[in-house]
């Protein structure tokens, strides 16, 4: 029997909290944290490593879960991250002193000595949503310390971020010769509008507030005239997950500051979203501007002034979109965010694991899929972060259906 809307939620929570995507193990050094994914393989199906990025993640989803059910394993899950998180924060090296570790090896235990200002903006997220919801004043510190370092160290002065520090190289930032989305200067940064500005409220100091307006500024300059998010300031392609980050940064300023320009950017991206869903309800992962460099046959599509390359559908911007959309749909009413949010659920639900005998499948949300000419090639990996985002999609849904999505509430419990 195909499970209702209702029990797929439910599925993708009980993934998250039951299976072995969370580190569960008390005695083990990285429990409470969350794995980066589930690999099903032939060779055997393995979780990859401990991400110290989705842990901070996983405090809010778990905490909303937490309301959403009336589950007190959903809270106790929060605070375990959370603890994790407390555990792994840098306070020795005084260049990193407040950053955390990128991730942690499964079996060596080995961290990875890179700390990324996105991951430190997420985990102050969490752990502000954690702190609000104990009042553990650890948690509130713990996020403090990691604003410091995100604003002191990270920020530029044009209002955008160095990816990272390497502690390994003794090297901050990370240059685009590769031209990657996440690198420096990434629009992925904005959405680190949202811990700034929860810093500022929680903290009272202006300097958190005074970042979060200059990133704010930053990320305008970003947007082309449809409304597309570019991955950067090279304006090379849009790198549809980092558009849906950028986006989600938009919002809350939009919310917080209530500045028109912030509300008109947001209508814009959400509108791009539109203009680029594909019919089956999904997204690409990019889209580009131009065929540069491509030395191996892919498919191009002329699409809205962009060729889209390698059509790998992705998972998590998708349910990203439905979240921007229904908060825009409860604001004014327009049904056309309803139907896309419809077309982009019956994507979700076909990339939702249902039925397997390995029971640690069942619930979990694929990474998406890669469309090649002809052929359509399934991912191999059950992501927890686009479980997560999809978990949330998945409910805004079905409260917005029967009327009961609140506006504040949705953009308050944003991640």
């Amino acid at each position: 029997m195909t499970p209702s809307l209702p029990e797929r939620i439910s599925l993708a929570a009980n993934w998250l909290l039951e299976t072995g995507i969370r580190n569960k193990d008390p005695n083990y050094s990285s429990f409470g944290s969350i794995n980066h994914g589930y690999r099903v393989s032939s060779k055997g199906n393995t979780y990859s490593y401990a991400f110290t990025e989705i842990t901070g993640y996983a405090i809010s989803c778990f905490l909303n879960f937490a309301k959403w059910f009336d589950n007190t394993n959903y809270f106790e899950a929060a605070q375990q991250a959370g603890e994790y998180l407390l555990r792994i924060q840098n306070l020795s090296d005084r260049e990193a002193y407040g950053a955390f570790m990128h991730s942690r090896d499964l079996v060596s235990e080995q961290s990875r000595d890179e700390y990324y200002s996105f991951d430190a903006a997420v985990c102050i997220n969490g752990l502000l949503d954690l702190y609000e919801s104990t009042g553990n004043v650890e948690y509130r510190k713990a996020s403090e310390l990691a604003g410091q370092w995100l604003v002191e160290k990270m920020q530029k002065s044009d209002g955008s971020f160095l990816a990272l520090y390497d502690g390994s190289m003794k090297r901050y930032g990370k240059t685009d010769i590769e031209h990657m989305w996440y690198y420096d200067g990434g629009c992925l940064h904005a959405k680190n509008i949202i811990a700034l500005l929860k810093l500022a409220r929680v903290s009272g100091k202006s300097q958190f507030q005074n970042a979060a307006r200059n990133a704010c500024n930053w990320a305008l300059q970003l947007q082309n005239l449809d409304g597309g998010i570019w991955r950067n300031k090279q304006r090379d392609y849009i790198f549809t997950h980092a558009h849906c980050y950028a986006t989600e940064g938009l919002i809350y300023a939009a919310w917080v500051l209530e500045e028109e320009v912030h509300k008109q950017a947001v209508m814009k991206a959400a509108d791009w979203l539109l203009l680029h869903q594909g019919k089956d309800g999904s997204f690409l992962y990019k889209y580009e501007n131009s065929v540069r460099g491509m030395k191996r046959l892919v498919q191009n599509v002329q699409h809205n002034n962009y060729r889209e390359l390698l059509r790998k559908k992705r998972t998590d911007a998708t349910a990203q979109a439905v979240r921007i959309w229904l908060i825009l749909y409860c604001l004014f009413n327009d049904s056309k965010y309803l139907r896309a949010s419809q077309s982009a659920i019956d994507f979700l639900f076909n990339v939702q694991c249902i039925n397997s005998s390995d029971k640690q499948q069942v619930g979990g949300i694929y990474h998406g899929c890669l469309d090649l000419l002809l052929f359509q090639l399934p991912e191999h990996t059950l992501s927890s972060w686009c479980t997560m985002f999809s978990a949330s999609a998945l409910y805004m849904f079905n409260e917005a259906r029967h009327n009961r999505l609140d506006v504040s509430k949705s953009i308050s419990e944003l991640f």
